[in-house]
């Protein structure tokens, strides 16, 4: 199961269905956000159920683009720390301890 809603130009902002298999806006030819039914998502998805899930990167699936889980891929993905960034954060003026980077 997915959120998915629609997917939407990052440029101009047309709407196309979640369905269709394309990358790019025929208008404009910019690249094509997914956009997702967050609130339907925060209803549905038990917190508890994700913690126990595998931290792979198809830990929260239903935040993915991918309806059938026979076309879920994996290169063997695992979760990744949060690193703390203090020197970026004091160079932005945040407070310490406040600024955390996603180690991909």
């Amino acid at each position: 199961m997915s959120f998915l809603s629609y997917l939407e130009c990052s440029q101009c902002g047309r709407r196309y269905d979640a369905d269709s298999l394309r990358g790019l806006c025929d208008d404009c030819r910019r690249p094509l956000l997914a956009r997702y039914d967050l609130r339907a998502a925060s209803r549905a998805i038990d917190r508890a159920a994700v913690q126990g899930r595998a931290r792979d990167v198809w830990r929260f699936h239903e935040l993915q683009p991918v309806r059938d889980a026979r076309f879920r891929l994996s290169l063997g993905e695992a979760g990744t720390p949060l690193v703390r960034a203090s020197r970026l954060a004091a160079a932005l003026g945040f407070p310490d301890d406040t600024l955390f980077i996603k180690d991909e």
